[in-house]
């Protein structure tokens, strides 16, 4: 069951309602399944995420030598206070947060990250991939729903159905919610209005002359 966390909630008109939330079990998994970079860090970080390679900072000559034959890298750092949280540069908090390893991308293809053909800005490139991580790991990923007043004709019972919706929205910011609203789910609202509208009225009638 979706744990639902309300962040907007507004009625549409007399009959249809949206509601944006936090997305909390859809995040549980969505950060692994979708993380497209790996982690080589100590094995401490084991504590706090998964590690894909752990690495020894005493074997620095050995982890540089393998760092080089991966397409591209940068470090990564871990904050952990009430939380876990991941950069590629220095957290402003010494006390809870360090360098715990890198981030690496090993195979582009296979996470499907498309190359332009004159180069790449791979240190942008990862950058936003643990940005993104980041703000799964804070919990940053939210979901719709639509729902509808449904009346019983045989009680007169009202109830709320819900019709539509869709989870797994990363938010890097807050402030794009107002956009996920007015362009996707206000014009859904909109075409099951507009689809209600011509199946009450039917198709026109089209009057067929005598000549």
């Amino acid at each position: 069951m979706t744990d639902w966390r309300e962040i907007v909630k507004q009625d549409y008109n007399d009959r249809y309602s949206y509601e944006v939330y936090h997305d909390d079990t859809y995040s549980d998994t969505y950060a692994e399944e979708h993380r497209a970079f790996q982690i080589w860090a100590t094995v401490g970080t084991k504590r706090y995420l998964p590690v894909d390679l752990v690495i020894n900072p005493d074997q620095a000559e050995q982890v540089a030598e393998m760092l080089a034959e991966t397409t591209a890298y940068l470090p990564l750092y871990l904050h952990a206070h009430s939380g876990v949280s991941v950069s590629t540069s220095p957290f402003s908090d010494p006390f809870d947060s360090g360098q715990c390893g890198f981030a690496v991308i090993v195979d582009p293809d296979a996470h499907g990250i498309s190359v332009d053909a004159m180069g790449h800005d791979w240190n942008a490139t990862i950058t936003g991939l643990v940005k993104e991580y980041d703000a799964v790991l804070r919990g940053q990923v939210i979901g719709w729903v639509i729902r509808e007043k449904k009346t019983c004709s045989s009680c007169n019972h009202t109830s709320e159905e819900v019709v539509d919706g869709v989870g797994g929205y990363v938010m890097m910011d807050y402030k794009a919610i107002d956009g996920l609203i007015n362009g996707e789910i206000i014009p859904n609202i909109e075409a099951m209005i507009k689809s209600e509208k011509e199946a009450e009225h039917g198709p026109e009638s089209v009057s067929i002359g005598d000549d």
